[in-house]
């Protein structure tokens, strides 16, 4: 999708993402891309109605009932990048036009260096294949909304055995090849029913042990919840989580001092939602917690 013009969505300060000046440090910015989905294809449109239903000024502005953090009246400045304008024809050259808009935003001084020395960015899409930047123009073909992680390990973008799955409940195309080949990528996971099994903490303290003291990048695919909560997305799997029980999940890590050092929400498809427009909200909520993290967590970049 080409754009003339860079729209902004939010109440937040806007910042073209590839001219943006240095200073701001949490980064909302939007990847409308849909080159991949497999079922439902317009989850091009979900950043605009991720940013209209889920940073209306009147909500953003009050702090959280659960922790009284409001990230952006807090020591964080939270810009609006706008979009990355990227081609809708070469999916290759789409990723790279990606890749670039977010090594410009990244390569910029934080505002406020005495929290956290390092800018972040939560991207929002888009389908799921904007989580695989990195690594250069890919030599492989399959690069897809559902092959990206493969490929990010094949490329050495991943840290071995520290990274996770959670919510799966897909049918396996499969049955041995599927979860050798996770394990081999360095994934273990958490499939959606052990939840009820182990509940909310047992689930954290899980991805804590995995993780351990290693950067994170978290990537929630909407459709990780149940179509209950979120009806819009590009692949519907009955049986995923409540909104309460993924936002507790991400609460929980933030407590924990996971250090967050972006994330990604995708798979989001609008004009599939229904008319009170619930997945936009939720995936809102989402984004909103996962800004309370990063204010909550400074972190400061490898040398």
């Amino acid at each position: 999708m080409v754009h003339s013009i860079i729209p902004f969505l939010t109440f937040l300060p806007p910042v073209i993402a590839a001219i943006a000046p240095s200073g701001p440090y949490q980064r909302p910015l939007k990847h409308p891309k849909n080159q991949h989905e497999n079922f439902i294809a317009s989850s091009i449109f979900g950043p605009y109605q991720h940013e209209v239903l889920g940073f209306e000024e009147p909500v953003a502005l009050k702090p959280s009932i659960d922790n009284g953090v409001n990230p952006f009246r807090s020591w964080a400045t939270v810009v609006d990048c706008g979009d990355i304008v990227n081609t809708p024809f070469d999916k290759h050259l789409a990723l790279k036009q990606l890749e670039n808009g977010m090594s410009s935003i990244n390569s910029r001084r934080p505002k406020n260096d005495t929290e956290g020395k390092a800018i972040r960015a939560i991207s929002i899409g888009g389908d799921h294949t904007i989580t695989k930047l990195g690594g250069g123009l890919s030599k492989y073909t399959d690069v897809n909304h559902g092959t990206m992680l493969h490929i990010a390990h094949e490329e050495g973008l991943l840290s071995n055995h520290s990274n996770m799955h959670l919510g799966t409940r897909c049918p396996l195309m499969d049955q041995h090849f599927d979860l050798d080949n996770d394990l081999r990528c360095g994934f273990k996971y958490i499939r959606a029913k052990e939840l009820d099994k182990l509940g909310i903490e047992e689930v954290v303290r899980r991805i804590v042990d995995t993780v351990g003291d290693e950067y994170v990048y978290l990537s929630v695919d909407i459709d990780v919840l149940d179509p209950a909560y979120a009806p819009a997305t590009g692949t519907i799997e009955p049986g995923g989580w409540t909104t309460r029980e993924l936002l507790q999940i991400i609460g929980g890590l933030s407590k924990a001092g996971l250090k967050i050092v972006g994330s990604d929400i995708v798979e989001f498809t609008p004009v599939y939602d229904n008319s009170a427009e619930t997945t936009g909200i939720v995936a809102g909520e989402i984004i909103y917690e996962i800004l309370q993290w990063m204010v909550h967590v400074p972190v400061t970049p490898r040398k």
